[in-house]
């Protein structure tokens, strides 16, 4: 029963972060200084954020750090690893006091077993 219920959540999250990289349009951001990413990249941000909260169970610190049950994980493609990472470091940016090109993200296992340690670059990009 636990299995099946994890399985769905990990389809879950990978349906989500799949269709918010298809749903969103393109933002271009000026990366000729620091500065925090737009309003609409950090409201879809946000957005994204609360969706992987509400289904998939992901809790976040808003500073880069997020924790996911070790096997959802695990059983993550790629890409929808990356897409996690990206999500987490422009979430960072957005909510962050000072203007930073790059956000460190952690993402633990429920654990605390650390699965990715990765600096995201967040000038002149966007997470979708």
């Amino acid at each position: 029963m636990m299995r099946n219920a994890l399985r769905a959540g990990v389809a879950g999250l990978a349906a989500l972060l799949l269709a918010g990289c298809e749903e969103q349009p393109k933002l271009v951001v000026d990366t000729s200084a620091a500065a925090k990413p737009p309003p609409e990249a950090c409201a879809q941000v946000s957005k994204g954020i609360e969706a992987l909260r509400a289904e998939a169970g992901v809790e976040t610190d808003g500073k880069g750090g997020a924790t996911i049950m070790e096997e959802a994980w695990l059983r993550l493609d790629g890409g929808a690893k990356d897409q996690m990472t990206q999500l987490l470091g422009f979430d960072a940016a957005c909510r962050a006091e000072q203007p930073s090109p790059e956000q460190k993200v952690t993402i633990r296992s429920e654990y605390g077993r650390v699965m990715v340690e990765q600096t995201v670059s967040t000038a002149g990009a966007s997470p979708f």
